[in-house]
């Protein structure tokens, strides 16, 4: 295990979700079918405002919150499924979501084990700031999703 700085973590964080958005446009960009399109296009925005806010805390947060060490390594299980994304060309509405699902779920839960490792009160309330945000940015997805396949 290393220790690293939540600054570093949540630039590494902020990477993990560029990576998907990135890849999500290279799909988009390869699709004919205007209902993907509007899910892929839900994801990414969802996917930007989550990193506005990392952004915000890397900018914005106390020095000294950001400078504080913790115990953290690359999670492994979110590398597998940006691979995943990364090898695909073509979706289907439920490949989609079922990806989107997993990396939300990867991310979550090594949010969660930051926030459980950080000893500094501030510092776990950063982490379980992002979770909130998270847990409303499933919900909303997750509704959306349902009311696309009602259609």
């Amino acid at each position: 295990m290393m220790f690293k700085q939540i600054r570093e973590i949540l630039a590494e964080l902020h990477d993990y979700n560029n990576t998907f958005i990135k890849n999500c446009e290279r799909i988009q960009s390869q699709m004919e079918n205007n209902d993907l399109t509007a899910l892929i296009n839900q994801w990414k925005k969802i996917r930007q405002e989550f990193g506005t806010v990392i952004g915000r805390y890397e900018k914005e947060g106390s020095k000294h919150i950001l400078d504080t060490w913790i115990q953290f390594s690359s999670d492994r299980a979110v590398a597998v499924i940006l691979d995943e994304i990364r090898a695909k060309s073509d979706c289907t509405a439920e490949e989609i979501f079922r990806i989107s699902g997993e990396f939300e779920n990867s991310l979550e839960d090594v949010i969660r084990q930051l926030s459980e490792k950080t000893i500094s009160a501030k510092g776990r309330a950063v982490f379980n700031a992002l979770l909130q945000v998270m847990k409303s940015e499933k919900l909303h997805i997750s509704t959306n999703y349902a009311l696309m396949k009602d259609l």
